[in-house]
């Protein structure tokens, strides 16, 4: 039979066991299941690896999921294709889910260890080796298996792996741990954590490359989840404020966008508390040099214009940040006031008509005549 026809067929097989009974799927399907991990095919055996979990999750408990453990390590670390065990390493945190602690722990992780070994040979910065792909697979999920083992094992256990990555000489994988730790934060809990991982996440959170600060700052929302507003305070708060003035565009970004979520979390007099001083003090910032934490400044009453009081918005955010910085000299300063304004004046338009219409509207009327197309655009869509 073609291999091309074979391929269907074992996509097709993963469409039909949704329709099957655990029973019917076995009798119809174990078999062939089976024999595919040995088929000279690659890609047969990629498919399997991509869908293992669906395939053994339909065929249980007639076929019980941990009798299939020996099948999935073989598929991801000893099959000689490393697509297959790409496939198979992608699988990790859902083939985890269904399983016990004990399986987890006696027969998983022992080969998860073997694998995240680095790699011999030297890989050159924003490339990736097979051996380096199924390494970020096992960084991305790893901390998903926190929820499974428990607290005690994960520190035991899971943690050194995760230190591991974490000292990875590869930007990527130290990314892929951060950016998944809200099962070990869950799992920990506040004193553990604070104990085991936070020193990490702190160092990590220094790091020169951006890349690895915005993977820091990406998460503060899950350690302001998980770990309360007294923790948060001293570990994560100043990585927080920093990050509203980093370097790079996209951890500023990211920090901006951190503020309606920490406002979720800790409430509006949090935020007025403990951000809008560093806010409104950029703000203030003179001349050219200091522009972008203007514009960051700004970039911040849009993202909070929707969560704060109208009081708050209106007395702090517009009278002392947004209709100042509409008259500032550098143009891209005046086009996120624009922004900033159009989009407070949608959110007091409901509740504070009045101030819109003697306070908002008069500057966006303003820069609706600006010399700059963008600003006026900007100005006059949001007068329209």
């Amino acid at each position: 039979m073609q291999e091309s026809v074979r391929e269907i067929a074992m996509e097709n097989m993963v469409e039909i066991v949704k329709f099957l009974s655990p029973e019917e799927a076995s009798r119809l399907f174990g078999q062939f299941f089976d024999n595919v991990q040995n088929e000279k095919c690659s890609l047969m055996r990629v498919n399997k690896a991509k869908h293992f979990v669906q395939l053994v999750s339909a065929m249980h408990p007639n076929r019980p999921i941990r009798d299939q453990v020996p099948a999935f390590i073989h598929l991801l670390a000893s099959d000689p294709e490393f697509e297959v065990r790409n496939a198979a390493a992608s699988n990790i945190g859902t083939f985890c889910e269904k399983l016990d602690s004990a399986t987890v722990l006696n027969q998983i992780l022992p080969v998860l260890k073997d694998l995240s070994q680095p790699d011999d040979q030297p890989v050159v910065q924003g490339s990736t080796s097979p051996t380096q792909q199924v390494r970020e697979h096992i960084a991305e999920n790893a901390c998903s298996i926190s929820s499974v083992i428990g607290r005690d094992p994960t520190i035991s256990t899971l943690l050194p792996l995760l230190k591991l990555f974490l000292g990875d000489e590869q930007i990527e994988i130290k990314r892929k741990v951060l950016r998944t730790v809200a099962p070990l934060v869950e799992t920990l809990g506040a004193d553990a954590c604070d104990q085991h991982f936070i020193p990490e996440v702190l160092k990590m959170a220094q790091d020169v490359q951006w890349r690895v600060r915005l993977a820091v700052v990406e998460t503060l929302p899950v350690y302001a989840k998980h770990l309360g507003m007294e923790l948060f305070n001293t570990r994560f708060k100043d990585i927080q404020t920093r990050a509203l003035s980093d370097s790079f565009a996209y951890v500023r970004e990211r920090a901006i966008k951190n503020l309606e979520d920490l406002c979720s979390c800790f409430g509006d007099s949090w935020i007025q508390e403990e951000m809008l001083p560093s806010i409104e003090e950029a703000s203030k910032g003179s001349g050219p040099a200091s522009y972008i934490g203007r514009i960051t400044s700004l970039h911040a009453v849009g993202q909070l214009a929707g969560v704060i009081p109208s009081s708050t918005l209106t007395d702090r955010l517009i009278q002392q940040i947004a209709i100042p910085l509409a008259r500032d000299k550098v143009t891209n300063v005046r086009i996120a006031a624009a922004d900033a304004l159009k989009k407070c004046a949608e959110k007091l338009t409901g509740e504070n008509p009045a101030f819109v219409r003697d306070s908002i509207r008069p500057v966006l009327v303003d820069l609706s005549q600006d010399s700059d197309v963008d600003v006026k655009y900007l100005a006059q869509s949001a007068l329209a």
